[in-house]
């Protein structure tokens, strides 16, 4: 199995490795990471194995300063997907990159059968009414304040995204609009679907609740121990009280 694709740090120096060392040897990236019959989609348009290698040798030619961060990988079996974000200097002009990566992975070799990107250089737009202003130039304030208001509002997006899931099992998944939502949309009725339920304390203090017995759902409810005489003899469940 290929180094570059079975872990955080494998994957985080293929990226470190591919726009940089000399163009003449892109293809020893190429080989060593993807299968001969590869595709890379970018931003929507399908590059085959040729056109792949034939941009990272013009990529290699153009960058002087390349440093990636691959802040999230995730690999599951076949599937890949990765965060990454960066800094890229292109002809001498630096700026952020942000790219989300998702890949299908050989089994056997380890290598990328294809690999999906979307990438988003959120100071592409700033940079240059940055340089513009530095060279003399009248700007636009317009556009000044769309390019920063866009940075501002990718890193709020992005900041967030890990409470989304806590977010959505919370407040969202168990509501009564949400199941009626979900059931026209499966054909199922909102009695079938799983719900999320959330134990009823009925103590007065929360901290008189015992949480060291379960009851399984195949089994009848069971009584106290005696051992447990000195704790709270109520017990909270979604479909049972002991």
């Amino acid at each position: 199995m290929s180094e570059y694709t079975s872990t955080h740090e494998g994957f985080q120096r293929a990226m470190e490795w591919s726009l940089t060392g000399r163009p003449e040897e892109s293809n020893l990236y190429v080989e060593s990471t993807s299968t001969p019959t590869f595709y890379h989609v970018m931003n929507g348009q399908r590059l085959p194995y040729d056109t792949y290698l034939k941009g990272i040798v013009e990529w290699r030619a153009k960058i002087s300063d390349y440093k990636p961060v691959v802040d999230e990988f995730l690999r599951d079996g076949e599937k890949l997907a990765v965060h990454m974000t960066g800094t890229i200097k292109v002809e001498g002009t630096e700026t952020e990159f942000e790219s989300f990566m998702f890949a299908k992975v050989d089994r056997e070799t380890g290598k990328m059968e294809w690999l999906v990107e979307r990438a988003i250089v959120a100071s592409a737009i700033t940079l240059y009414y940055r340089v513009t202003a530095f060279l003399g130039a009248q700007t636009s304030v317009v556009g000044q304040m769309l390019g920063q208001t866009i940075e501002i509002s990718i890193a709020i997006i992005v900041g967030c995204v890990p409470a989304i899931r806590s977010l959505w099992r919370t407040h969202i998944a168990g509501t009564p609009f949400y199941l009626k939502l979900q059931s026209t949309f499966t054909g199922q009725s909102s009695r079938d679907l799983p719900q999320l339920r959330k134990p009823q304390v009925t103590s007065s203090d929360p901290l008189e609740s015992s949480s060291h017995a379960y009851v399984e759902l195949d089994e009848p409810p069971r009584a106290p121990s005696a051992s447990n005489s000195n704790e709270s003899r109520t017990w909270a469940h979604p479909h049972y009280e002991v």
